[in-house]
């Protein structure tokens, strides 16, 4: 098809080498086309992440096309998905564009609505998450009660997602179709309630409180936190005292007992959370040496070693369950803890690099590139770090073979020191910083220099 694709193309006067290179305008191919009218054997391409003509179409808004492209593809493009398990009904919810949601809905109905992509998210989710109040709306006419109440796989409701991203208004209208019954709903895996997810924005959390009452703020997490320790871990005091008063004379006690179970972090030997929230990250010592370490809610993981400049360090992560956003690499020291829910992982800055073989990307000061390498359960990523020449290598059990090996140059003198730093979201991995015997070999050091475990490097 992409062949197909190319050649169409071409015939038009556009000459280009993939489907996923833009014009002047940021358009890519299909659009282009698409925008000409010369849609008849374009419609059906998909791209290298298999959107279609039509998923990037209502993605940018364009309401007229998506409406030709919906008449001469029908409902089998309507009903296509990319290789994410992504609908066109999730791209046009997730930017908020309403009129080519409409035009969707018109065609696929009620059954797109209620697609959801490998992640277990439907349209309303994404539309929740980033705030799209009107997308809301439209969603709730045609997918109703039944879309509202479809949640994540792992129990991560509409309700979870909006409070997460501060969306006030979003939650509102989730309330308004779905009543108390969608506050009371926790996550399966986790265990956290939607006013737990709500911590870091006060609006959306006394809100949630007013509407769910002190029912919600006892409900506690896989780790035994409750509303008010999340509330003192980062350090708002007043708000959880003003939560602990909704339990009446109950509500004491809880308060003085959460004052008592928050830390600063969680450690476990040589690791500790760095980011997010130490309650939904479970560390255990494994059997085979080395730390298992689940993640319910997101998380960053760090080393308290530092392999400093002119020394080598390397470390290995066996992947047992793929977490969903897996971001394996290292961080300077100026790379910032923060206490709470992050999207920001290994790699979201300038002071960090990670690779993640299930998206496929490199990051660095965000993505920045492809990392055409794809991760299965089971497999040992090694991730070595030269400070003496600056680099950055990976292996997958044991192969430093293309694309892995040199991913990164790095300014060895400018980093200070790297620590190994890895981040995940539901997924678990066994963290080996040479407690154990690595399982598979070390980069080469030919040049000159040995790599060591962090395990035996001191904290900087």
């Amino acid at each position: 098809q992409e062949e197909v694709a190319l050649e169409l193309c071409k015939r038009r006067g556009a000459l280009i080498a993939s489907l996923d290179e833009t014009d002047g305008s940021g358009d890519t191919p299909m659009v282009a086309a698409g925008a000409k009218g010369d849609v008849t054997n374009l419609k059906f391409a998909q791209d290298k992440k298999g959107d279609t003509c039509l998923h990037l179409c209502v993605g940018q808004g364009h309401t007229n096309l998506a409406r030709y492209l919906c008449e001469v593809g029908g409902k089998r493009l309507v009903m296509m998905v990319s290789r994410a398990g992504w609908s066109c009904a999730h791209s046009a919810s997730s930017d908020g564009h309403i009129e080519a949601l409409r035009v969707l809905c018109e065609v696929g109905g009620k059954d797109l609505l209620l697609m959801v992509n490998k992640d277990g998210w439907s349209c309303a989710y994404t539309a929740a998450r980033n705030g799209h109040v009107e997308t809301l709306r439209v969603l709730l006419e045609v997918g109703g009660k039944e879309l509202l109440l479809r949640v994540h796989k792992d129990g991560f409701s509409c309700a979870h997602a909006a409070a997460q991203g501060g969306q006030v208004e979003a939650l509102r209208v989730l309330i308004e179709h779905g009543g108390r019954e969608l506050l009371m709903m926790v996550e399966m895996k986790t265990g956290a309630s939607v006013l737990s997810r709500g911590v870091g924005h006060s609006e959306v959390c006394r809100y949630i409180a007013r509407e769910g009452g002190a029912d919600l703020v006892g409900i506690a997490d896989s780790g035994g936190w409750t509303v008010l320790h999340r509330l003192l871990y980062q350090g708002d005091e007043d708000l959880a005292c003003e939560f602990a008063g909704l339990c009446g004379k109950d509500g004491q006690g809880l308060l003085d007992a959460a004052r008592k179970e928050v830390v600063e972090g969680t450690e476990k030997g040589t690791l500790c959370v760095f980011r997010g929230w130490p309650s939904t990250v479970r560390m255990d010592a494994g059997q085979e040496g080395g730390v298992s370490v689940s993640f319910g809610e997101g998380a960053t993981v760090r080393s308290r070693g530092c392999c400093p400049v002119g020394s080598k360090a390397y470390y290995e992560l066996e992947i047992v369950v793929m977490p969903a956003c897996p971001q394996f690499g290292f961080a300077t020291g100026k790379f910032e803890p923060f206490k709470g829910h992050t999207y920001n992982g290994v790699g979201a800055d300038s002071v960090s690099w990670a690779v993640d073989g299930r998206r496929n990307e490199k990051w660095h000061n965000g993505r920045m590139g492809e990392y055409d390498c794809a991760w299965q359960e089971g497999d040992v990523i090694g991730l070595g770090c030269d400070l003496v020449k600056g680099r950055i290598q990976v292996s997958v059990n044991g192969d430093f073979s293309g694309p892995n090996g040199l991913v990164f140059d790095i300014d060895a003198e400018a980093s200070g020191g790297l620590f190994a730093a890895f981040t995940g979201d539901l997924g678990q991995v066994r963290c080996n910083l040479g407690e154990a015997g690595f399982k598979h070999l070390l980069p080469s050091d030919e040049d000159g220099g040995v790599y060591v475990g962090f395990a035996e490097l001191g904290s900087a």
